[in-house]
């Protein structure tokens, strides 16, 4: 499967439009999953990742990483699963307080 699962939650979110109007950055892919960082979230929010789960349905946690004087911290804000493809963008909003697309969707 390779990369082909990442590219498809990526342009579930909004592909390149996304990736400007949000500011995500460092995107890494995996098997079945995509994590990114996003600048200027609300609540502390550093990462989103979201991963492709067998129920063809998707999980997505929304994390704040960061670095002390002594150690790396991960920690998680908040998770949902079971989301689906088109509601990405609205928890994505929900979260982090950024507007996913240019266009108003509503």
């Amino acid at each position: 499967m390779g990369m082909e699962v990442a590219q498809t939650i990526l342009q579930q979110y909004g592909g390149n439009q996304f990736l400007m109007v949000t500011g995500a950055n460092t995107l890494t892919a995996d098997t079945n999953s995509l994590t990114f960082r996003v600048p200027n979230a609300k609540q502390a929010i550093s990462h989103v990742i979201t991963t492709l789960m067998p129920s063809d349905t998707y999980k997505v946690e929304f994390l704040n990483c960061r670095m002390t004087a002594k150690s790396f911290k991960r920690e998680v804000v908040s998770t949902h699963e079971d989301v689906y493809f088109d509601a990405l963008q609205d928890i994505f909003e929900q979260e982090t307080g950024l507007y996913a697309t240019l266009h108003p969707r509503r």
